[in-house]
């Protein structure tokens, strides 16, 4: 059979902070399963580490991201077989960066990116820029509602395409994800202080924001 895609990369979303995965996180996986069901690839990502994010107080689960991913997939009639596990990365930029090697590593080339559908804009400019000219990197938006503020995501994309204009063309692997976080601290800062700005009464605007969302109830 012939693909459109050699695989689809799932992105994270998040999880609560007991470890099961966030609204927002299904979302994305639900969509990425129907996508491989109508064989547009034969291959999908699960990613996410043992950490919630970059936060570096971030909590640490017992099981990764990726497990969880996969053993959802699954359940959506993913065959464990076609399901890659990238158990690495905190957040959107680092997954990139092991996604990347995973997929040079397999010899995938044309990828599609699943993700919310206010969070696409940025995750195309991070994919793009990090796997480089060798690949095609196309994306899939699923609607997400008011998971995330539109408003406080289109602050973010601003600050990555600044970020991004100070890097080479050809980026390589940083060698570990707190290096990388000490190097770009300012990027990580700006996050934060946008994100500040959004949130009313301390009530949660964006349900992947440090990856530790809603409390259960």
């Amino acid at each position: 059979m012939s693909y459109k895609y050699d695989a689809i990369i799932v992105l994270g979303g998040g999880r609560t902070n007991n470890g099961t995965l966030t609204n927002l996180s299904t979302q994305r996986l639900v969509k990425g399963a129907e996508l491989y069901k109508e064989d547009l690839a034969s291959k999908v990502f699960a990613l996410g580490g043992v950490y919630s994010t970059y936060n570096p107080n971030a909590i640490k689960f017992d099981r990764s991201g990726a497990e969880l991913r996969r053993d959802f997939l699954i359940e959506q009639g993913v065959k464990p077989d076609d399901i890659i596990e990238v158990a690495e990365g905190r957040d959107t930029i680092f997954e990139a960066f092991v996604s990347r090697e995973k997929a040079r590593e397999l010899g995938l080339k044309k990828l599609l990116v699943v993700t919310s559908d206010k969070h696409l804009d940025r995750a195309l400019l991070i994919y793009k820029r990090i796997f480089g000219k060798d690949f095609v990197i196309e994306g899939n938006g699923v609607h997400c509602g008011d998971l995330l503020n539109e408003g406080e995501e289109s602050e973010y994309l601003e600050l990555v395409k600044k970020f991004f204009l100070h890097l080479p063309e050809d980026i390589p692997i940083p060698e570990s994800w707190g290096q990388w976080y000490e190097d770009n601290i300012e990027l990580y800062e700006g996050y934060r202080e946008i994100h500040k700005r959004y949130l009313t009464d301390g009530v949660e605007t964006n349900q992947a924001y440090m990856g530790v969302r809603e409390r259960e109830k």
